[in-house]
């Protein structure tokens, strides 16, 4: 099968998306935004290839990945209604909405502002329609799309995160356009491989890779980067320095917030006492937190384990030391302070002006990001330390904090409170607009109804896969029909295992233990049976906790104070904040304009005297280049197709790929690039002369092989006169038949031979998984389904059982 690839890109360079067109569908793949231009720019951008487009991939939760989703799907409801099919993990839907929020916000195309296009309705919608699946799930849509199904594997990068397989009745594409091959600190490693390091099955062989070489992972292990940033925070603190680290909320901000809460932890533990509040600055406040509690599960199960010995029920739960906070209240908290801040340009460009200007600051970098706008804050902290580097700083060379001293230019936001009158006008306009989006919603609800009662009508009413189908199918396109359906967001559900239930975990992601077995029966471990004793920190902790339920009945432990060994200050503490745990920490209501004062929004560009220091510490969870050089020629794909990027290739990767008998294909922006990478079929008709000499011999119960050789001739197909059929027919010269090594086809199945030794008497018995010994003097030893050893000293014994192996197995 033909395919095309083309990666769009407008001409100012902001959106984007990987378009792949099939004969029958027509998939985009991560429609990003980098944050520069406008809601219509937008519109006309996308205009070109949405009526064309059947389905929506998204892979990470990311603004490079979805930042354009929730304006299309406001700009083309009807499309998106109707027909579009949107997928992505469950952490995708949830996270992704959180980072449209902020950045969204950040623009002004969203919030109480007078010239904001959305509300939050239009984002709950946009990641509501998502159909989420699980890793591994297949997603079946060749009844639809003439044999198309997808399949999504974990890629280690970020929450959700996705390799995608998109699979035809020709094709296997694997899109992995960001994915990490080892494991960090709160995620699971990619599914290309497997424990033991070898490719997994499922990605072996693809006709394509389209995956993107403009970031490159470090090659310094992520212990040792870990161990850099927590000791840059040490020192910044000893320095009596504040910390900003710039986030993606509905990313990195986990990672980061997990290695904070490990560094505060384990300095309490050893007597520090860092009595410093945690801010975090995000238009959307706590929500990405909340979905993190309720997602643990695709989440690396160490993480959980760490925490959960620690009497805690997750890293991410809201304790009193973290305070969720708005940057306009920055500036009432005095005194040295730990900034966790979305990384959009509004918020952070507010936080570097109130910070960096009257404060001691460290600033701490974690990622890169080759989209990033030349005016962003973000981009001219990086080039900062670029320039470091190159003007050859000791410290920057070294990963140290460098000094900055110099004046930035800053896009502050101004905001101006309408006046009752002006506000009325605009919140009647939003109104009619949101009547609007209803009515659209109800005609298609009511489209997808009368589409589910006529399946009902066609098939049998009692039929449970025709219900479910029709349920499945109403809840994709009908969800927020009607304006008084309350919009739940899609969050897992954990199973109390106290109550008997025979209901299915649906999104939760599960892989069954593999249980080692012998002849005496399955392998356990008898340290699970024996009692363990509770460790002196365990015990301490246990201890404290019941001696401050006097005046501790809140269920948010703080376990910073639980270790504080001051219970006086202790209580004090906690009594004077008992009154924000009442907050309620995901209400991002005041950014409706129905529900809130509205706003006249203005940019102001504003010089600003910076004074901090400044370093880069990659946690960027990405696959580094030796890796690529060496997973990618294990899996075995055809072609590697590299996108284009903002950021230039690495065509050192390029070349090593190269080398190693990989062919690649770089693409261009805006540029269709036409593949045909499948494998050519043939009909071949055997001539019934030739049938009779072949000798067939079964290797199982559904297939039989023979040695064939003969010449191919074409003749007229006399069922189709006008097609040509192709023949194999015996060679008129039998000596022109060539005597080679015989070829063995079958599996050898341990158990059976096991049996047919017995019974000649020999002591036949296994010893680990996949290794039968026989006499003690020879081993049989199952390495995969293609390859079996017989190791042993020549003897009688030896060449006995070599022979039972051979009469297991078809000779051709």
């Amino acid at each position: 099968m033909t395919y095309t690839i083309e990666t769009c890109r407008d001409e100012k360079k902001r959106f984007e998306g990987t378009i792949v067109r099939f004969n029958n569908v027509i998939v985009l793949l991560d429609p990003g935004w980098n944050g520069e231009g406008s809601y219509e720019e937008c519109e006309e951008f996308w205009t070109q290839y949405i009526s064309e487009v059947d389905i929506v991939l998204i892979s990470q939760p990311t603004i490079e990945c979805l930042g354009s989703y929730a304006m299309m799907f406001k700009q083309f409801l009807p499309h998106f209604r109707s027909r579009i099919q949107v997928y992505g993990t469950l952490p995708v839907s949830n996270l992704g909405r959180v980072n449209s929020v902020d950045l969204l916000t950040s623009v002004g195309i969203l919030g109480p502002f007078s010239n904001a296009v959305m509300d939050l309705e239009d984002i709950e919608s946009s990641f509501d329609l998502i159909e989420t699946v699980k890793y591994s799930q297949t997603v079946d849509l060749k009844n639809k799309f003439d044999g198309l199904s997808l399949e999504a594997h974990n890629s280690g990068y970020a929450p959700g995160g996705t390799i995608w397989t998109i699979i035809t009745s020709s094709e296997k594409i694997l899109y992995a356009p960001r994915w990490n091959h080892t494991r960090d600190t709160i995620l699971n490693s990619a599914d290309l491989l497997d424990n033991t390091g070898n490719p997994t099955s499922s990605m072996m062989h693809p006709t394509s890779v389209i995956t993107n070489l403009s970031i490159i992972g470090s090659a310094e292990p992520q212990r040792k980067r870990v161990e850099h940033f927590t000791d840059t925070m040490k020192r910044a603190i000893q320095m009596n320095n504040s910390l900003l680290v710039p986030v993606e909320v509905g990313g990195k901000l986990l990672e980061v917030l997990v290695l904070v809460n490990n560094f505060l932890y384990e300095n309490m533990r050893g007597g520090l006492k860092y009595d410093i509040p945690v801010f975090l600055i995000s238009y959307s406040r706590g929500r990405s937190l909340t979905y993190a509690k309720s997602m643990l599960e695709w989440l690396s199960s160490q993480v959980i384990k760490t925490w959960e010995s620690r009497d805690n029920r997750s890293p991410f739960d809201v304790v009193s030391r973290l305070r969720i906070i708005t940057p306009e209240e920055l500036g009432g908290y005095t005194g040295q302070k730990i900034c966790l801040v979305s990384e959009v340009d509004d918020i952070l460009s507010q936080t570097i002006n109130k910070l960096c200007s009257k404060d001691k600051v460290t600033i701490i970098l974690t990622e890169r990001h080759p989209n990033t706008p030349a005016q962003h804050p973000l981009r001219k902290l990086n080039d900062k330390w670029q320039q470091a580097i190159k003007n050859g700083s000791r410290s920057a060379l070294d990963g140290n904090p460098i000094s900055i001293s110099d004046s930035m230019s800053l896009r502050i936001m101004k905001r101006t409170i309408l006046n009752k009158k002006d506000a009325e006008k605009v919140r009647e306009m939003i109104k009619t607009r949101n009547e609007v989006r209803e009515k659209i919603i109800e005609e298609y609800t009511a489209k997808t109804n009368d589409k589910a009662q006529t399946k009902t009508i066609l098939f049998d009413v009692d039929d449970e896969s025709s219900d479910e189908e029709g349920v499945d199918s109403m809840d994709a396109r009908g969800k927020n029909g009607s304006g008084n359906v309350k919009v739940e967001i899609p969050v897992d559900i954990t199973s109390n295992d106290s109550v008997s239930t025979n209901e299915k975990h649906l999104m939760f992601p599960f892989h069954p233990a593999k249980l080692k077995s012998d002849d005496y029966g399955d392998v356990v471990n008898l340290k699970r049976f024996l009692p363990q004793e509770e460790s002196y920190d365990q015990a301490q902790s246990l201890k404290q906790s019941y001696s401050n339920n006097d005046y501790d009945e809140d269920d948010d432990d703080d376990t910073y104070e639980v270790l504080d060994s001051r219970i006086n200050k202790s209580k004090k503490r906690k009594t004077d904040h008992n009154p924000r745990k009442q907050e309620n920490n995901d209400d991002i209501s005041y950014l409706d304009p129905l529900k809130s004062d509205i706003y006249k929004r203005a940019i102001v560009e504003t010089k600003v005297n910076i004074r901090c220091s400044l370093v880069y510490i990659d946690l960027t969870s990405i696959v580094n280049a030796r890796s690529i050089a060496i997973i990618w020629p294990a899996i075995k794909p055809r072609k590697v197709i590299v996108l284009p990027s903002a950021a230039p290739v690495d065509n050192q990767v390029v070349v090593n790929l190269t080398k190693r008998n990989i062919d690649i294909l770089v693409t261009e922006f805006n540029n269709s690039v036409e593949m045909d990478t499948s494998v050519k079929a043939i009909d071949i008709s055997i001539d019934p002369s030739l049938d009779q000499l072949l000798n067939w011999q079964r290797i199982s119960k559904s297939f039989t092989v023979a040695h064939v050789v003969g010449k191919l001739l074409t003749e007229t197909d006399p069922k189709a006169p006008h097609r040509e059929k192709v023949i194999l027919k015996p060679l008129s010269n039998p000596l022109a038949l060539h005597s080679g090594s015989s070829l063995r086809i079958g599996d050898v199945r341990l158990p059976e031979l096991k049996r047919r030794l017995t019974a000649e008497n020999h002591k036949a018995e296994f010893q680990g998984e996949g290794t039968l010994v026989i006499d003690g003097k020879v081993l049989v030893r199952k390495i995969n389904d293609a390859e079996t050893i017989v190791d042993g000293s020549p003897s009688d014994v030896f060449y006995k059982v070599k022979s039972a192996v051979s009469d297991m197995l078809a000779n051709v």
